[in-house]
């Protein structure tokens, strides 16, 4: 059995884990099973990442930023098989493997050449690997999670490097779905209505 996936992708802050939260309970009260996080990873990537010593947010790297991606393409692969084997009907994650081309594309420590050669590998996994992508919009106020910088400026840069994602995605016309601003319950109704 094949498992019906839905990604959450956005900035820090935005309201993606909240989503995945709702989502993933709504659909377990349906009877449904559902698995709502990348298995074998016990904490965040980056946060693992940070304690190993990797430089995150504005002080980001190539070692750095090859280490978080792939990461997230092995996690992205065990849990797609996991699900199979287990009769798993939906996974719902509040990453996305293009989570992390926003930061590579953000830093100013990463070469133009590493830079194409990172974002290419995560476009390709992406490509292949698909999921029904939920596009979180930004909130006006961003959270520290103690993990993420909120330093402003880096944030919209971090923004803007999230909608250049998505028109990468318009360009090879790989489908997503925009969540737009909303309460938590608007966010529910549209994803029921648009999505599920």
């Amino acid at each position: 059995m094949t498992p019906r996936i839905l990604t959450f992708t956005g900035a820090q802050g935005v309201g993606k884990t909240t989503m995945q939260c709702l989502l993933s309970r709504s659909l377990k009260e349906q009877g449904y099973h559902v698995l709502n996080q990348y298995v074998n990873v016990n904490t965040s990537i980056s946060r693992e990442a940070k304690e190993k010593g990797f430089k995150i947010n504005e002080e980001t790297d190539f070692e750095t930023q090859s280490y978080i991606a792939y990461k997230y393409m092995l996690a992205d692969i065990e849990t797609r098989k996991f699900a199979e084997v287990h009769d798993i009907d939906y996974i719902i994650l509040d990453r996305s493997v293009l989570d992390v081309i926003p930061y590579i594309q953000a830093s100013p420590n990463i070469s133009i050449k590493e830079t194409a050669y990172l974002t290419d590998m995560l476009i390709a996994h992406y490509a292949l690997h698909r999921s029904e992508l939920i596009y979180v919009k930004p909130l006006l106020t961003i959270v520290s999670d103690g993990e993420r910088s909120v330093d402003p400026t880096f944030q919209l840069k971090i923004v803007r490097e999230f909608e250049n994602v998505l028109k990468t995605l318009d360009r090879l016309q790989l489908p997503y779905y925009n969540l737009e601003r909303a309460s938590i319950e608007q966010r529910m109704l549209q994803i029921t209505m648009e999505i599920i």
